[in-house]
């Protein structure tokens, strides 16, 4: 559950915060992660609101240059 990132940092989407998580989904410039609760946490640049998940629930998460779905 836990992640590890590597590479370019330049935004912070390499950093993860701590705890575990089901999956990830690296973008351009960030990461998102769909926690064992359901809920989304995501790291990094957030240009445009990327990067801030709404409240919820959700069973996968899948990031693009400049949007998460």
């Amino acid at each position: 559950g836990s992640v590890a990132c590597w590479g370019f940092n330049g935004s912070g989407q390499a950093t993860p915060p701590p705890g575990a998580f089901k999956s990830v989904s690296a973008g351009f410039n960030h990461t998102c992660g769909v926690k064992g609760d359901g809920s989304v946490a995501c790291w990094g640049s957030n240009d445009n609101g990327k990067a801030t998940p709404p409240p919820g629930a959700f069973k996968s998460v899948n990031t693009g240059d400049d949007h998460t779905c």
